[in-house]
C-alpha cells in the first residue's frame, strides 16, 4: 500500500473525464485522461468555472484507443515484472478507466454555441426566466 502511494506521488496530475453519449437507444461511456499542458485554461480554472460536472451538449473529437472490458491478462515474465504489472492493473482499477468505458484520447473538446443555446432554450421551457440582467438564460427569438 505504501509503495502504491509513493507511485501516485510520482504520477503526473491528470484531469480525468467521463463522457456519456446517447445514440438512439444506446448509451456509450467514454473515459479520457486529459493532459493539462494541452488545455486552453488550467485544470484548476476549469474546475472553478464548471465544477465537477460539465453538463450540456459537448463535442469530443478523438481517437477511441481502449476497449470495454477487463484488462488483457499479461504474460508471466518474472516475479519482479509480474508484481509491477499487478500494481499497474490495481492503479487502473482505483483511479483509471472503468472496465465499462471505452478509452478515448481527445483531440478537441468544445461546446458549440448552437448546442449550448438549444440546451438553454429546452431547459427554459420548464422554468420561468429571471427578470433581472443577471439571468443565466440565453436570449430567444419570439
Amino acid at each position: 500500500m505504501k509503495f502504491g502511494l509513493e507511485v501516485l506521488k510520482e504520477v503526473p496530475h491528470l484531469l480525468h473525464m467521463t463522457f456519456i453519449s446517447k445514440s438512439d437507444n444506446t448509451i456509450f461511456r467514454l473515459w479520457a485522461a486529459v493532459q493539462p499542458d494541452y488545455l486552453t485554461i488550467s485544470s484548476e480554472d476549469l474546475v472553478m468555472k464548471y465544477g465537477a460536472v460539465l453538463d450540456g451538449l459537448w463535442t469530443v473529437v478523438g481517437i477511441v484507443d481502449a476497449r470495454i472490458g477487463p484488462p488483457t491478462e499479461p504474460s508471466q515474465l518474472n516475479p519482479v515484472l509480474d508484481s509491477v504489472v499487478t500494481a499497474m492493473t490495481g492503479l487502473r482499477d482505483l483511479i483509471g478507466r472503468p472496465q465499462g468505458h471505452w478509452g478515448v484520447t481527445p483531440i478537441a473538446i468544445y461546446a458549440p454555441l448552437q448546442g449550448a443555446a438549444e440546451a438553454e432554450i429546452e431547459s427554459s421551457d420548464s422554468t420561468e426566466p429571471m427578470k433581472d440582467d443577471t439571468s443565466t438564460k440565453l436570449p430567444t427569438k419570439e
